[in-house]
C-alpha cells in the first residue's frame, strides 16, 4: 500500500492533542505518517509503542482506524509537575495502557514497533542513545523503530529548559544516525516524505523528517 492510500483509506479522527499540529487534516496526516514509517510491522493485530504519546495519545484512534483490534501502548512522563499539565496519567483503555517513561523495558518484549514523533526534537545525544539501547534485543525478531527528527548539517542544541531538562530544538546529522546504526549493525533510512511545521520555530526550520531503524538486510517499505 502506498503513502497516499494508506492517508486516504480512513478519515480523520477529529480529536484535538495538547501539542501540535492542531489542525484536524495536519494531524491525521503527522499520525499516518508516522504509522506508514513502519508499515511493515503493521497488521490487524499488531501492537504499536508509542513513546511520547502526551496526554491524549492520539496515534491510537489513527491506529485503531486501520487496524481495531490492534493494541496501543502509549508512554510518557507521569509526573504532572514534570511534564507541564498535559494531563498524562497511568490508565487502561480498551486495547490502550498508558504507562510511565520507566516501563519502557517491560513494553518493548510486547510491541512490535515503536514510534517516537517529535521526542528525539527534544533531547540529548546521550538521553536518545539510552532510549535506543532499549530497544537493540528486538531487531532480530522483525521490530522498527520510526521517528521523526530535524536533520542538518551539524548536531545543534537550542534553548535549554533548565526546569524541566529539555531542549526546545534539537537537530541530528544523517552521519550522526549511521555510526549509532553501524556499531549495532543496523540499517536505517530516511524516508521520502516529510510533515511541514504548521508554526514557526527559530532556525529556519520548517519540517521534519520522519527515519525508520531496522535490522541490516531486512526489506522496508518506503512510499
Amino acid at each position: 500500500m502506498e503513502l497516499e492510500e494508506f492517508i486516504n483509506k480512513v478519515e480523520p479522527h477529529g480529536k484535538g492533542n495538547m501539542a501540535p499540529p492542531k489542525d484536524s487534516i495536519a494531524r491525521h496526516l503527522w499520525e499516518s505518517k508516522q504509522l506508514y514509517s513502519v508499515i511493515d510491522c503493521l497488521h490487524p493485530n499488531c501492537s504499536v509503542l508509542d513513546y511520547g504519546c502526551g496526554g491524549d495519545g492520539t496515534l491510537q484512534y489513527t491506529l485503531f482506524n486501520h487496524f481495531p483490534n490492534a493494541k496501543y501502548y502509549g508512554l510518557d512522563v507521569s509526573t504532572i509537575s514534570y511534564y507541564d499539565n498535559t494531563g498524562f496519567e497511568i490508565k487502561d483503555e480498551g486495547n490502550s495502557k498508558f504507562r510511565d517513561v520507566s516501563e519502557l523495558p517491560n513494553i518493548l518484549p510486547k510491541v512490535d514497533c515503536m514510534i517516537l514523533g517529535s521526542v528525539f526534537t527534544h533531547l540529548e545525544l546521550n538521553s536518545i542513545t539510552k532510549v535506543l539501547d532499549e530497544t537493540l534485543p528486538y531487531y532480530d525478531n522483525g521490530f522498527k523503530l520510526g521517528f521523526t527528527a530535524f536533520l542538518g548539517e551539524s548536531i545543534i542544541y537550542y534553548d535549554k529548559n533548565l526546569k524541566f531538562d529539555y531542549w526546545w530544538i534539537v537537530v541530528l546529522t544523517i552521519d550522526w544516525i549511521k555510526k549509532y546504526c553501524d556499531k549495532h549493525g543496523l540499517n536505517f533510512i530516511v524516508q521520502p516524505y516529510i510533515f511541514e511545521l504548521d508554526h514557526k520555530i527559530p532556525l529556519g526550520l520548517t519540517y521534519q523528517n520522519f527515519i525508520t531503524i531496522f535490522k541490516k538486510n531486512d526489506k522496508i517499505k518506503t512510499t
